[in-house]
């Protein structure tokens, strides 16, 4: 899968961003900053 894409989100995200050898998006605050923008879009 040449175009494959991997996100990692949450606690160990540092670790096994270190053990992958692909390109990859590593953000452990990902689910917070997802919910925040729905929040933020919804209060208004």
């Amino acid at each position: 899968y040449p175009d494959l894409t991997v996100i990692l989100t949450g606690g160990d995200t540092d670790f096994l961003c270190k053990q992958l050898k692909i390109s990859i998006f590593a953000n452990s605050d990902f689910l917070l900053d997802g919910l925040n923008f729905l929040l933020e879009t919804n209060s208004n």
